[in-house]
């Protein structure tokens, strides 16, 4: 038995009630013990008694006679019987008589003695000595008789204590599981309401607690779960918020590219079979939507008027707005055609940069009454990301068309120094573009392909204009400082940090796949692609233009040179895509004064 067990309630109680139990069943054996032992005492007494009287009796008339011989014969016919040890006659004046005993001698006897007596004159003394050898088997046999029955007793009080505690104690054995196992989490626990009326009450107190305990339980889990789910979804709007800043801000991506990033966000963010994104400009009447169907082929784009929509309304506002179920409001054209394609329900967030609106967030269900006010403020949380990403793509748009402008500028300002190659610096930024472009480049890389384009001959603003102007052939020296340009170009743009990788290409680009270029003679894949792009569209523009000592080459020539010179002057796999995409490259050649980017 474990320590917990000898000091629980039910090894207390069967220990008591057996205690109490030995203890009344030794009492009442000692008792019945001492009892049987003064019963058969009494009753050996009373025989002595018996013979002592009866031989009083017959020796009473004999005494004052002095007939010794009769007195003899009665004390021989007293000691026959079994237990009698001897027979003593005395006179009155204690002298003995006559005294005859048995030849076995006993020491333990019990002697009794019986006055003679005539008229109440005493004439002498009959004692007799009973054996008490009988007497003490019998209280043996009752003392042995009396424990195996006390033993007995003893047993089955053990076993009836031990079951009585048992089921006293049981209740309270149940309640102790029933808490045990409530502490390790088990809310179903219920204890039988039975026993006694106070542990069936205290069972029901229990069972009560218990449902209580559960359903507070319940409860908890349930808030629990719903601050999870409030949480996850805070975490989820968060890291969705982070993946647009990321994905959006850090790039400094063009403005249509910011907005697929933004609806393929709120698609997993939002319930919706549409979603829309129009954007417009301050003092324009149309807005640019671009709009995501679960059931179309992706992202489409679409010009419609404000007054056809609600969106001046909504931007107005500075509020989000929930149209339950369209078809019983007032609908502007734009809602009406939603609703002929089948939505009911939508939402309108406004994208706004403090006063100003720069768009509005719509997603729309085809099932009424559909959004929540959890659904908008999901949205009004992402509004927030996409209007900073909104703002931040215009900003870039405009700083990047400033850029542009101010590098074509200056490349116009140095064409312009040679009267023959005027657009010249356009053309080889369009051509190496679309060659970087077919040839699997990067965004950025085509990018900086495309400024290198504008910039490669930026040195030629420290040649001579009579170098630059010269209607004929130039001579060695003459030559020798036109070659200059390339480096003299790379060194003016090396100091701009933005240009460190286009003074590159633009100090290479007139290298050779066979290394017979200048200005270091590189060959091979020692050239940076992008110079090899670049000397392919250089020289592609050149012999497409006019020049004082020759006019343009047909097409069909330039082909043939681009072939002929594919490993010495060109890159071969540049060459050979140039080559197989020449139509397409001939058809950017067409002089423009403003080409598109």
């Amino acid at each position: 038995m474990t320590v917990s067990g000898i000091r629980g309630t039910a090894f207390r109680f069967w220990l008591a009630l057996t205690a109490l139990s030995l203890a009344g069943i030794l009492v009442m054996a000692g008792h019945f013990i001492r009892t049987e032992r003064a019963q058969l005492e009494e009753a050996l007494r009373n025989e002595a008694l018996a013979g002592a009287n009866l031989l009083a009796s017959a020796v009473g008339p004999e005494l004052p006679k002095g007939d010794v011989e009769r007195i003899n014969s009665l004390a021989w016919a007293l000691l026959n019987q079994p237990n009698i040890q001897y027979v003593r006659v005395l006179d009155a004046n204690g002298h003995v008589v006559t005294q005859r005993e048995k030849t076995h001698y006993v020491a333990d006897v019990l002697i009794e003695q019986v006055p003679v007596l005539d008229l109440d004159k005493n004439l002498g003394t009959v004692e007799i000595a009973v054996r008490m050898t009988d007497l003490r088997k019998q209280q043996k046999q009752r003392f042995d008789y009396s424990a195996a029955v006390a033993c007995l007793a003893s047993i089955v009080a053990v076993a009836f204590s031990a079951w009585v505690s048992r089921r006293l104690t049981l209740p309270l054995v149940r309640l102790r599981e029933a808490a045990r196992r409530m502490a390790d989490g088990d809310r179903t626990v219920c204890v039988p309401e039975a026993g006694t009326e106070e542990t069936a009450a205290l069972a029901v107190a229990f069972n009560q607690m218990a449902a209580a305990v559960a359903d507070h339980q319940a409860l908890l889990q349930e808030e629990i779960r719903k601050a999870t789910a409030s949480l996850a979804e805070k975490v989820e709007t968060l890291e969705s918020l982070d993946c647009i800043f990321r994905s959006v801000l850090a790039q400094n991506t063009r403005r249509d590219e910011v907005i697929r990033t933004i609806i393929a966000h709120i698609q997993a963010r939002v319930p919706a079979e549409a979603i829309s994104i129009a954007v417009w400009e301050e003092g324009k009447k149309t807005a640019e939507f671009y709009i995501w169907e679960s059931q179309g082929a992706g992202i489409v784009s679409d010009s419609i008027p404000l007054d056809q929509t609600r969106l001046l309304a909504v931007a107005a506002e500075g509020q989000l707005r929930i149209c339950a179920d369209l078809s019983r409001e007032a609908m502007s054209p734009q809602e009406e055609e939603l609703l002929a394609l089948g939505y009911h329900s939508t939402v309108y967030v406004p994208l706004m940069a403090g006063e100003k609106a720069l768009g509005a967030i719509i997603v729309s269900s085809r099932e009424p009454g559909y959004y929540t006010d959890e659904t908008a403020g999901r949205l009004t949380e992402m509004a927030q990301a996409v209007s900073i990403s909104l703002n931040n793509a215009n900003a870039y748009a405009s700083l990047n068309n400033a850029f542009w402008q101010m590098i074509k500028t200056l490349s116009r300002a140095i064409d312009m120094r040679d009267a023959y190659t005027g657009g010249h610096s356009e053309q080889v930024m369009l051509l190496s573009r679309a060659i970087a472009r077919l040839a699997g480049l990067s965004d950025g890389e085509i990018e900086t392909i495309g400024i290198a384009g504008l910039l490669h001959d930026v040195g030629k603003i420290g040649i001579r204009e009579s170098i630059l102007q010269k209607p004929g052939p130039l001579s060695a020296d003459e030559f020798a400082e036109m070659k200059s340009h390339s480096a003299m170009g790379a060194e003016l743009l090396r100091p701009i940090g933005l240009f460190r990788k286009v003074a590159d290409i633009v100090h290479y680009h007139h290298e050779r796949f066979d290394g017979k270029g200048y200005p270091l003679g590189l060959r091979g894949e020692e050239i940076p692609m992008a110079s090899r792009v670049i000397a392919i569209a250089d020289a592609i523009d050149a012999m497409a233009s006019d020049r004082p000592y020759r006019k343009g080459l047909p097409p069909g020539v330039i082909q043939e040179e681009l072939r002929r010179h594919a490993g010495s002057q060109f890159d071969p796999r540049l060459a050979e895509i140039a080559i197989e995409h020449f139509d397409e490259l001939m058809a950017l050649v067409l002089r423009t004064t403003d080409p598109a980017m």
